[in-house]
């Protein structure tokens, strides 16, 4: 399956430079394998399966697979309230800022991981940005749980076994 997350979507607060080579290349490779984890946690084993053998060239294909990844025009009724699904693709960006940027902190060397020290300045991490994203993509996480079960319960089995929960929010306090 293609990449889904488009660079370009890692502006304003979730800012990642994006002008250098080596940078690209890094976060393309995040951007294949955070995808992946994060549709094989959703789906399952099977179902995740299921949507790769529904990719040809590449791109998803089928309205099944189209509407998680893209999301579907039309609100509907779950759970009591009103619901707009506004698909997978464009928060992938959230999950991936969270996981490159903590990743930045340090640096894997033979001696350990080790972080850099500024010889005139300090270093910094921007938390509060990193979980605003990650609940974030929470949200997107758990919208796509319920637009699932949402289409199980209109038409039996579409997306047979799914039984994922949903994600929890973090806080900066770890509370």
């Amino acid at each position: 399956m293609n990449q889904l997350t488009v660079l370009t979507l890692f502006t304003g607060p979730i800012f990642i430079d994006t002008t250098n080579g080596g940078t690209i290349a890094e976060l393309n490779s995040y951007c294949v394998t955070e995808e992946a984890n994060a549709l094989l946690k959703l789906l399952g084993r099977t179902l995740y399966t299921e949507l790769i053998d529904a990719t040809v060239d590449g791109a998803v294909t089928g309205t099944k697979w189209t509407n998680l990844i893209n999301g579907v025009a039309a609100s509907f009724e779950y759970g009591g309230k009103t619901m707009k699904y506004n698909g997978l693709k464009n928060y992938f960006c959230y999950l991936i800022y969270t996981i490159y940027t903590r990743d930045q902190v340090t640096s894997n060397t033979p001696f350990g991981d080790v972080a850099p020290k500024p010889s005139n300045g300090e270093q910094t991490f921007n938390i509060p940005r990193a979980v605003k994203a990650y609940n974030l993509w929470v949200d997107a996480f758990n919208d796509a749980v319920d637009y699932i079960n949402h289409i199980n319960s209109e038409t039996a089995d579409t997306y047979e076994g799914f039984n994922t929960s949903k994600l929890e929010y973090v806080n900066s306090w770890g509370i």
